[in-house]
């Protein structure tokens, strides 16, 4: 019985594979963390620094973060490893060479200090992270399998992802890209090219897209009229003049972050479903949130509202419960051009829904302010008449109709009066 025992255990052990590898260039004397998985449970792996050789028993799931003590620069892992990550090393690991384990599906070496890297051979991989390295090009023609893809934070000047048609999720955001073509990309749902240096985006291809992040470039003009799944658009910090969202309306759009462009109007009106929007830093001289009954925080802060707009706006606030912890941060400092005209308006109004008026640092509520403004005093903005100019004959008679505007005024009564007192 033993000595059957003795072979099934021996027959769960698969030979190792000296001829597929992955090899690390790495600082000697220093631990190297990794974790790995392989393509079946059972496989023998043999790492190899110098004169430093490890043995260890890999399965199909994750193995725990290691850490292997170094000796010399190189570190090779010998075996049949489907899944690789070796991140956080930081300046320990300069270079890996994975050209020799093509049947790598699952590539992690993020927060290295890598400067090349070569995965033209791994065809198979699915998904590819490396961000926070140093790599100024990165060709990842030949991975037409990939899914997943990040290499933010790093230097590239231009990336092709013209091949990778499979993409479903895109990050290359903190780089130098001043272009990016995303036309052949029709599966992606996630794109975060935020950080570059973009004067152009187009996603009209992009009909998946339910996360848009594009902030911090150069853009001037933004067409996500065609991305009407659209559940968070991130757009902040660039030139946009305008910004049309009311084709995003199909009640799935929750995040809207347009902060800090050139925008002088914003209709969200067809965008119920919204809970964030920020569109700080603008040009807007009014702002219209009562179709957005989901709405819990408002950053509007550093526009051109004058007090009858910001009282506009906090009576069109929609009414939250204490434990919502709704939040509207209407300035960012006591030095703004905004002061005034929001000190003197009425903050009990939003206060009365439960919300909070804030600073924009979200810590501090604004100071008291001096306004009366009644959200149930609708006041008239005005009167228009049927005719302007009319000749009738003696003793007949005529009709003079005046309209009040608007429609929901508290007071809509006229008094007429007229020159001719005998009239």
């Amino acid at each position: 019985m033993l000595l059957i025992l003795v072979l099934l255990a021996s027959n769960a052990i698969i030979a190792q594979n000296m001829s597929r590898y992955i090899t690390l260039t790495i600082k000697s004397g220093q631990n190297i963390k990794f974790s790995m998985a392989a393509d079946a449970d059972g496989t023998t792996v043999k790492i190899v620094s110098g004169s430093q050789t490890y043995n260890t028993t890999v399965g199909t799931s994750w193995t725990a973060t290691q850490n292997y003590q170094s000796d010399g620069t190189t570190m090779t892992i010998y075996g049949d490893i489907k899944r690789f990550k070796c991140s956080e090393n930081y300046a320990n690991l300069t270079g890996l060479d994975v050209s020799h384990n093509t049947n790598l599906t699952y590539l992690s070496c993020n927060h290295n200090e890598l400067t090349s890297l070569d995965v033209s051979h791994n065809t198979s991989l699915i998904e590819f992270w490396c961000t926070n390295n140093e790599l100024t090009n990165l060709d990842v023609s030949q991975n037409i399998n990939l899914e997943k893809f990040c290499c933010s934070v790093n230097k590239l000047s231009s990336l092709d992802i013209s091949h990778n048609t499979n993409l479903n999720s895109i990050d290359c955001s903190h780089n130098q890209l001043s272009s990016l073509d995303v036309s052949h990309n029709t599966s992606l749902n996630s794109i975060d090219c935020s950080k570059n240096q973009l004067s152009n985006l187009d996603v009209s291809n992009n009909t998946n897209l339910m996360h848009l992040f594009c902030n911090n470039n150069q853009l001037t003009s933004l067409d996500v009229s065609n991305n009407t799944v659209l559940m968070g658009l991130e757009c902040s910090e660039n030139q946009l003049i305008s910004l049309n969202v009311s084709h995003n309306s199909t009640n799935l759009l929750t995040h809207l972050h347009c902060s800090d462009n050139q925008l002088t109007s914003l209709d969200i009106s067809a965008n119920t479903n919204l809970e964030v929007l920020d569109c700080s830093e603008n040009q807007l001289t009014s702002l219209d949130v009562s179709n957005n009954t989901n709405l819990r925080r408002l950053w509007c802060y550093k526009n051109q509202f004058s007090t009858q707009a910001i009282d506009d706006i906090f009576c069109s606030l929609p009414s939250r419960n204490v434990s919502d912890n709704a939040k509207i941060y209407i300035l960012q400092d006591n030095s703004g051009t905004d002061y005034d005209a929001v000190i003197a308006s009425n903050k009990q109004n939003a206060m009365d829904k439960n919300w909070n008026v804030m600073y924009a640092n979200g810590i501090d509520f604004i100071p008291p302010t001096t306004g009366t403004y009644d959200c149930n005093n609708v006041a008239v903005t005005g009167v228009s008449l049927n005719h302007t100019t009319q000749t009738i004959v003696a003793g007949t008679d005529f009709t003079l109709t005046a309209t009040v505007t608007p429609d929901n005024a508290t007071n809509k009564n006229v008094t007429w009066s007229s020159s001719n007192s005998s009239m």
